[in-house]
């Protein structure tokens, strides 16, 4: 983890690596403080619920840890601790420093993720050592157990997560279909759009349209600038017409603003942009923008 940590302040300049543009945001201690029980509380919930091997490991090592036959514990004691610990710490940690809402979406506890190949480390110590000292109904039990976790994981995760549309508010858990609805929907009204110019008023936009629209041209537009110059570029080019694309998470003021700070001056000719809302397709606020000559000559 340290290492990962180096290379992101050698590459990015912060510990968090890009992630660090959305949370390295001012705030005040007890914002902080909140944030961090917030970020807690969704975590382990996504932790448990969605990796239930997490209860199991922790039932087991209680049961271990109170067998009267300790000394079956003694080999594997210092590693089982020091796991422990490293997973501790990393549950104290995380929570601290990143975002509110945990990241956005997401699947799980997506930033304790590294945490389960360690929790399956020490619930296979457990277990090994359960079946070393148990009755051998005792051993169907455990393994009883294990199976119906290994359901419980399998109908959340794949069931859940992949075959409905699903999605849980308590830990901000989207499935892909679920996810995928309403970018589908915009894919096959954009596609359907006459014009193959497309300004968006954020990057994500074109992070998750772009592939599927390979004939389109996408503009990164995220002023009201941008889409003057842009606006611009392409009546020079004899293009009178492209669309524009609000992203729904983040402020999108260029359509809303006044008439007179949608004038190009291009060339001594004084040009309009006229936006005319489309509706929201899918997630996605959409606008039709003409550029129109206010001399009459274009």
């Amino acid at each position: 983890m340290l290492t990962f940590f180096g290379l992101n302040q050698i590459i990015y300049g912060h510990f968090l690596g890009i992630h660090a543009l959305q949370v390295v945001e001012e705030s005040s201690v007890s914002q902080q403080l909140s944030q961090a029980v917030a970020n807690y509380r969704q975590l382990l919930i996504a932790l448990i619920q969605y990796f239930p091997f997490t209860l199991w490991a922790l039932v087991i090592a209680v049961m271990v840890r109170f067998s009267r036959r300790r000394n079956l514990r003694q080999p594997t004691m210092a590693p089982t601790m020091t796991t422990w610990l490293t997973i501790l710490l990393f549950a104290l940690a995380v929570p601290l420093i990143i975002p509110p809402g945990a990241g956005g979406k997401q699947w799980g506890a997506r930033f304790y993720l590294i945490l389960i190949p360690l929790m399956a480390l020490i619930g296979g110590i457990y277990l090994n050592q359960m079946l070393s000292q148990r009755r051998r109904w005792q051993h169907y039990l455990v393994l009883s157990g294990l199976t119906l976790v290994f359901l419980a994981g399998a109908y959340l995760n794949v069931y859940n997560g992949a075959v409905v549309s699903y999605r849980d508010r308590d830990t901000n858990s989207t499935s892909l279909r679920h996810n995928y609805q309403p970018i589908a929907t915009a894919i096959a009204a954009i596609s359907e759009h006459s014009s193959p110019y497309i300004a968006m008023s954020h990057q994500f936009v074109a992070q998750q349209l772009w592939a599927a629209m390979p004939d389109k041209t996408f503009f990164l537009t995220e002023s009201t600038s941008d889409v003057r110059q842009l606006a611009e570029g392409l009546y020079q080019q004899g293009k009178a017409q492209f669309l524009y694309i609000c992203y729904p998470h983040r402020p999108c003021l260029t359509p809303e603003e006044s008439s007179e700070n949608l004038v190009v001056i291009s060339k001594n000719t004084p040009l309009q942009l006229n936006f005319s809302s489309i509706g929201t397709v899918g997630k996605y606020p959409l606008y039709d923008v003409m550029i129109t000559d206010q001399l009459g000559s274009g």
